[in-house]
């Protein structure tokens, strides 16, 4: 009934009564490459979940912020048939809260699947590529969030005790450490080099872009969206979280516990802290265990496990 192409020009005409030509512009690009792509009904027929369904699909394609942009362009174009055409469109199905992520399936990618993407990465060359490689190794030898990865700075790194510290864990959850694997560290040595070049001033994250800004959520999201579309593999940047702790409670027998503990869950840690010594020895063991923490460097240096489990019993947290 309202075919886009038809009203375009008309849309735009009634957006400059209030808006730039500029968002203008925006919006109409917004509506097309995002809006009319991922809605599969007819505009009468929309009912909230098909909305944050456009929403989370926008999201895992180009991050919140554009997701932002979708909304308002869609806010702009029921007002335009509302006003111009009388459709009688329900407009408080749009006020629905955008999600602050997405997940989107609850795929797994083992440490085999892993090795095999990393392969096929190795191929090409650059900086990008170079982190990217960095960045889906420690997610997938330490499982950590997406919003810890972009949140590492350089001094949480412990190439001593081969140790990341994660400062800044999702909601109210306590600071904890995570192992870094010798085929990690193989890695990072090469990007630090190339990274320090590139940094703006004062940027101390990890993971930067091409242009020296840090990285951020959405950014790193679209990396792994487009990455598994290139190479038929598929994962999302939360499936090496899921795959480690699939990996640790299938292949080495550890406790649910134990593996609340790595991945900072609250309430399993709660659970942790009070009523359930947790065997971080046996953690280690069975990260020890895991293919992708076999892989050594060229000329591996010893790494000593009762050294990291007594910087763990005796190493206090940093003050925020």
């Amino acid at each position: 009934m309202y075919e886009f192409k038809e009203l375009k020009e008309e849309f735009i005409n009634y957006c400059h009564l209030s808006i730039s030509k500029v968002t203008t512009y925006n919006y109409c690009y917004a509506l097309e490459k995002y809006f009319f792509k991922h809605c599969d009904v007819a505009i009468s027929e929309l009912k909230k979940r098909h909305i944050i369904q456009i929403y989370s699909k926008t999201i895992n394609e180009k991050g919140r912020n554009i997701a932002k942009n979708v909304k308002n362009a869609i806010h702009k174009y029921f007002d335009f048939l509302n006003d111009v055409y009388e459709a009688d469109l329900n407009t408080s199905i749009l006020n629905v809260k955008i999600p602050e992520y997405v997940i989107q399936n609850t795929s797994t990618i083992d440490s085999n699947k892993t090795i095999e993407l990393i392969e096929l990465m190795k191929k090409k060359k650059g900086f990008a590529n170079q982190r990217n490689i960095l960045m889906f190794l420690i997610l997938a030898t330490t499982g950590i969030r997406r919003k810890e990865v972009v949140g590492i700075k350089l001094d949480d790194i412990d190439f001593e005790n081969n140790t990341i510290y994660i400062a800044n864990p999702k909601g109210n959850k306590k600071p904890r450490y995570v192992l870094l694997a010798e085929i990690v560290k193989n890695y990072l040595k090469d990007y630090l080099i190339e990274r320090n070049k590139r940094a703006e001033k004062n940027i101390q994250n990890l993971l930067i872009t091409q242009q020296g800004k840090k990285c951020t959520i959405g950014s790193i999201s679209h990396i792994a969206n487009r990455l598994s579309k290139k190479y038929n593999i598929d994962f999302t940047l939360h499936s090496f979280r899921r795959g480690l702790a699939t990996e640790l409670y299938n292949d080495n027998n550890i406790q649910v516990q134990d593996i609340a503990l790595l991945l900072g869950h609250k309430k399993v840690q709660t659970t942790v802290d009070h009523y359930i010594k947790a065997d971080k020895k046996r953690l280690n063991i069975a990260l020890e265990n895991h293919n992708l923490f076999k892989i050594k460097e060229e000329e591996p240096k010893c790494v000593h496990f009762n050294d990291i489990l007594k910087m763990f019993r005796g190493r206090k947290i940093k003050e925020n």
